[in-house]
Order: structure tokens, then sequence, then C-alpha cells
């Protein structure tokens, strides 16, 4: 079974699209004759002939996007059946699904019914064609019972003469005599039940402003989400065949939080090995519960399984504690780790997650070897665990993996020591009395790639930089660090030994930054060799065996500001 999908087609005021121009606004069943396949942007099914038996079989999908800028917004959508006649009481039924606030989830269902040895439009139920509100709860169906939220049976209007429109308005769908071509003919091993050559054709048009839910809500935009094929003109029940990019997978996030009881808004992004990404945000419901869910999340369309990760962000910091998802098509399927899931094609999964939130904290950390604060309590050191084993990824062309300007919260960043937030634009670090505070990005580790940070100082002496090839957040072992000492007068550079302790590698004197000056730090270690840029221009080259890793933030006796901050995996070689 095909499934469905999230917008491709949106009706606004401001799109533009160059599409073939139907010729007329309000179709009339004798001008439905003369359409032609060249006034739609045409989709064959991607099932392919014959994936669904008998009356339930869709084979094209076209688009009509042409009067989108219209003064009177439409769009005209075009459904191929492949079978061209029906015996006795069989019907073959269909509903093309829109959205009206950008959820993925179907608001309109527009639906209509074929039967007789001709295939014509034929009334169900007294009705050749219905125009339905939906309750915006389902991805690939239309729940009408109490759509509108009013308790009403969920339809807007019919066409009760069977004269191809919805009576009183100019929307409506009828049946197109002129096009009758098989969307799989050409194919060898089309096997279908009865014309090799032929379908049957319906046009269907929707106009915005005469679509209004049954409790007064105006859309100021549609989108198709779907045409799909059902049971006995029965929009609530299981689809049969879909036809928008049927492959696609969805995600559906329930998340709770735990480590308080205050509501919290989280945006749960899912992003995928095939490059497909899509997001969703809901708050939570507060209380004891304290949880929430996502809408459906369509991501990835291609042919093959591809991996996703599900990561959230919010406005108050956060940590995901755990997450398992389970196949929602197949709970026997058993469940995966919420963090990384594989799915395949039409595979819908949610996933039930723990999120706690993690405010930044305040503490010293022991002395990493250069000494000890002026002002501050001496400090212990303490000796590290010895450089774990890193498992870079492989990467083949130049990506970037993050940037930032710290406009809104962040939550991909693992927070070791320190006083750390996002606030005023920047990204601060407010503790001035001790040593390598660090707060280090969660991204996979990595072999090559470049790291650049704009960094300034808040309290007059700037010691700030960044961490380069960590192997593990519980150890600095084998680390670079690069940063600014002596009151931001010396750029210097070094690795933490075997225990953690700083090894000062070498140092450059430098013009110190004015109170308040941003200055560009960027590392790069490529092809086992790291090279440190001050400002744009090159400082040091030099080889290192422990380059790869993660990256991260670090500040020194000193309230630092960081911003604009971007990491870009690089292949080997650096070409992309």
């Amino acid at each position: 079974m095909t499934q469905a999908r999230r917008t491709i087609v949106a009706i606004t005021a401001s799109m533009t699209l160059a599409v073939a121009i139907l010729t007329t606004l309000v179709f009339t069943v004798d001008e439905a004759s003369a359409m032609e396949l060249s006034d739609y942007q045409i989709t064959a099914d991607v099932g392919g002939p014959d994936d669904e038996v008998g009356q339930a079989d869709l084979s094209l999908l076209g688009t009509d996007l042409s009067d989108v800028n219209a003064a009177t917004p439409r769009v005209g959508v075009l459904v191929a059946f492949d079978d061209t006649a029906q015996s006795g009481n069989n019907t073959s039924d269909a509903c093309t699904l829109f959205d009206g606030d950008g959820d993925g989830l179907p608001d309109i269902a527009l639906c209509f019914a074929l039967g007789g040895p001709t295939m014509d439009l034929v009334p169900s139920d007294g009705d050749y064609s219905v125009l339905y509100d939906c309750k915006d709860t389902a991805l690939d169906r239309c729940f009408t019972n109490g759509g509108g939220g009013d308790g009403s049976s969920g339809t807007i209007g019919s066409d009760t003469d069977g004269d191809g429109l919805i009576d009183g308005l100019s929307s409506g769908c009828v049946e197109v005599a002129s096009i009758t071509q098989d969307a799989f003919a050409s194919e060898a091993s089309h096997a279908p039940e009865q014309d090799p050559t032929n379908d049957t054709y319906v046009a269907c048009e929707l106009y915005l402003n005469e679509v209004t839910e049954l409790n007064g809500d105006v859309f100021p935009a549609l989108s198709l989400t779907n045409v799909c094929t059902f049971p006995s003109s029965s929009a609530n029940s299981d689809d049969k065949d879909c036809l928008v990019n049927p492959g696609a997978r969805f995600i559906t996030v329930d998340a709770t939080v735990t480590s308080t009881e205050n509501p919290v808004t989280l945006t749960a992004t899912v992003e995928g090995s095939d490059g497909s990404s899509g997001s969703s945000t809901f708050t939570t419901s507060g209380g004891t519960t304290n949880s929430g869910t996502s809408s459906a999340i369509a991501v990835g369309d291609g042919a093959e399984a591809a991996t996703y990760t599900v990561t959230f962000t919010s406005d108050t910091p956060i940590e995901l504690a755990a997450s398992t998802c389970s196949d929602s098509t197949d709970p026997s399927s058993g469940t995966q780790d919420g963090s990384s899931i594989t799915l395949g094609p039409g595979e819908r999964y949610e996933c039930t997650s723990s999120v706690e939130t993690s405010e930044a904290t305040s503490y010293a950390l022991e002395d990493s070897g250069l000494g000890e604060g002026a002002t501050c309590e001496a400090t212990t050191n303490v000796d590290r665990l010895p450089r774990m084993t890193v498992n870079p990824n492989d990467i083949t062309a130049e990506t970037v993996v993050y940037t930032s300007a710290f406009d809104n919260p962040d939550s991909l960043w693992k927070i070791l020591s320190g006083s750390w937030s996002v606030e005023d634009g920047v990204l601060k670090q407010l503790n001035d009395c001790g040593f390598d505070y660090t707060t280090l990005l969660k991204t996979a580790p990595m072999a090559n790639y470049r790291f650049s940070v704009d960094v300034k100082d808040l309290a007059g002496t700037n010691h700030g930089g960044v961490v380069v090839g960590q192997s593990h957040e519980d150890t600095r072992s084998g680390a670079w660090l690069v940063d600014l000492t002596n009151g931001g007068s010396t750029l210097r550079w070094g690795t933490y030994n075997e225990v953690g302790y700083y090894q000062n590698s070498g140092s450059v004197d430098i013009t110190a930054p004015g109170a308040g000056q941003f200055v560009n730090i960027t590392v790069t270690v490529l092809d086992n060799n790291l090279t440190v840029e001050y400002d744009g221009a090159e400082i040091a080259s030099l080889p290192t065996t422990t380059g790869d890793g993660h990256v991260g933030l670090v500040s020194t006796q000193t309230a630092v500001a960081y911003d604009n901050v971007t990491l870009t995996a690089l292949p080997p070689g650096g070409a992309s």
C-alpha cells in the first residue's frame, strides 16, 4: 500500500510557478472534454501499474497551478484510475486531501465516486461529489465526525445534481472524456485487469475563497497533501492507493518532560542520511504528566531505507534522556533507539521520548596545570582518563554540520563545566574563577573539519578559545587547545597530555583585542595536520595524530562571549 506525504502544492498569493494555463476558471462537463495532459504537471504512481487490485488502483496524478496567483486562487487536480468499467454496484472512490494549517494533516477533502460500465461519476448516498471538513488528525484520510469542531457531520457541501460542481460553489469534480490513454501502456510488465491502453480520468478544482470550515475558520493557504482511494466512499477508513510521494516516511514524537512541571516548548527535528529533514514545534501540557505530541514529521521519499536522527531544541536548556520508536503500522516489529532509527519507504514510526531540563550550573574545575588564579581559591590537580578511541564519520563532500549566530536558544551543546547561557545573541561563559571551562558541540566525531569561532571578553581579560580533537566528554586527554592568554596579547596552542594536563606547543604575540572586540579563531584539521588562523591569517600549521574527535569552546579565568560558530566537515584532501 502506498502512503501519504505532506505539502507539495501551496496556494498562496505570492506563489509563482511556470506551468501550462488552463483556459477556464469554472469548468463544465463540455469544457472538461477539451482538457489535455499538457494542462497539468504529471506524476505517475510510483508504485507502478496494478499496485492495488481492481477498483482501488490509481495510475496518475496531475496538478494545475496556473491560477494560484489569480484574484481567486485555484488548484486543479487530475486523477487517473486504471479501471475503465465497474460491474454491479461496485464503485471507484477517491478523495483529494488538502492541508490548511501547515501541519501536514488534511483539513479539507474533495471526494467523488465512479461506477458503471463507462466509469461515470455516480452518486454516493445521493451526492456525486462531496466537500468535507476534516478533523485534522490523520495523515492519509479525512475523519468527518464533527470535523469543524461544532458537532456537525463534517460535510461543507455536495454536488446533488451531477453537474460537476458542489451546489452553489465553483469547486467540484468531472470526468474528462478527452483523456483516455493508459499511464503504463508502454510497460511490457503491465497486465491491466481490463483495458491495456486506456485509463479513466477525473478533474477536480478547488477554490480557496470557497473553503470555510464549519466552525467559520478560513485558511490563508491550502496545500495538496495527497490523493487516495478508499473503500465505499468512506474517507475515514484505511486508504488503498495514494499518489503523492507514497515512499515518504513519517515520524511522530511524544515527549514527556520529567524534571519540571512547567510547560516547555519543544521543537523536534528529524534529519536523515538521505538528506531529508523535517521538524515540528509543540508545547507540553505542564503538571505532573507534562507531555506533548508533535505533528507528523514527513522525511524521505526514496526507494531505499535510510537512517534518521531525532533531536530536540527548546527555549529552556534541555537534554534528551531517552527515546524509543516503534512502527505504528506494525507494532509487532519491536522498537528502535529514538536517537537513530532506520525506516523503509512508507513506514510510520511513533517515538516516545523523555526530556530533562538542563539548566547551566556554575562550578570550579580543577587546575589544568597552568597555575592558580590570583584572586581565586587554590585549585587541585586531578588526573584525567586516557584518550579514548575515536570512530569518526566518513565524509565525501564538504558539509556545514553546524552553524549558529545564537539568535535563539541552542541545545546542541554539552556543558562540561562553567556557567553557560545564550543571551543577547551570543553564547556566554560567565564564570571568571577557574580554568578550562568547556562546552562540547554535540555532533558526531570527525577526522577532517574546519571549526570557526568569534570570541570576545566580557570582563577585561580575554582568555577564550576552542578545543578540538576531544575523544569523549569524559576526558580531554590528547585534545588540542587553541586560545588567547596574557590579556588577549598571546595566541597559543597545545595539547592535553595522557592524564589531561596542558602542554604548550607554541604561541605568537598579537595585538590584544580592544575591550568587547570580537576576534576570529579558526582551526582546520585535515589529513593529520592542524592549521591555526587568527582573524583570517594563518598563524601555525603542524602535524597531529589526535585531531579527530569532537570540538568545543573553552574559557579560563574570564567571562567570554562566543558568536558565529560554524563547524564544517571536510573530505580527505579537502576537495569537495
